[in-house]
């Protein structure tokens, strides 16, 4: 018995299960509320409500609630609350033409994320122009204000990265970085 924006979206955007968090869900529309314009909606479950803000960014993971969120155009990281106000920011530099959240964990106290990539270049595969990608930030964050309160260079490309208890496995070309959550040593490779 949900709203048919919900049920429309759901399909529409291929939302499951695993990405509702607390009976809410985010979901990053473009042309919405109007043509043209790029929103973060979020919807909760249990109030069958919705609501929304401007924002361009594509991953808005749920965690320990709040909505965390990459803005692309303006190079901000943000905590949101669940009435879409701003907890805290954070201005990335980087060079990068592209910056989403994709992976986004939480750890006794600390928000951690990937800032990346650093570099961007063209290059020939097989023939076959490809854009490449290298290096990047992983940075662990203060969730109470936003303070970095650790940092870790990754030189090389991340290909995805996975919490298991308070370690970060790191896969990253030929290799598995694994880094202690809390304090962002490099525990092995």
């Amino acid at each position: 018995n949900l709203p048919a924006f919900f049920l429309a979206t759901i399909s529409e955007e291929r939302i499951f299960p695993g990405e509702i968090n607390n009976n809410k869900f985010t979901v990053s529309l473009r042309n919405y509320p109007e043509r043209r314009n790029k929103s973060l909606v979020l919807f909760d479950f249990d109030s069958k409500q919705s609501q929304f803000i401007p924002s361009y960014s594509l991953f808005n993971p749920i965690l320990n609630e709040a909505i965390y969120s990459l803005e692309d155009r303006d190079r901000t990281l943000l905590k949101r609350d669940f009435n879409l106000d701003t907890v805290w920011q954070y201005k990335i530099e980087s060079s990068a033409s592209y910056l989403s959240l994709r992976y986004a964990f939480i750890d006794k106290g600390l928000f951690i994320t990937f800032i990346g990539p650093a570099e961007e270049c063209m290059q020939v595969v097989n023939g076959n122009q490809e854009k490449s990608f290298s290096g990047g930030q992983l940075m662990g964050f203060s969730d109470v204000d936003g303070s970095v309160v650790w940092q870790l260079e990754v030189p090389n490309a991340v290909d995805d990265i996975k919490q298991v208890g308070s370690e970060l496995f790191i896969s990253s070309l030929s290799e598995i970085l694994i880094v202690n959550a809390q304090t962002g040593v490099l525990l092995h490779t």
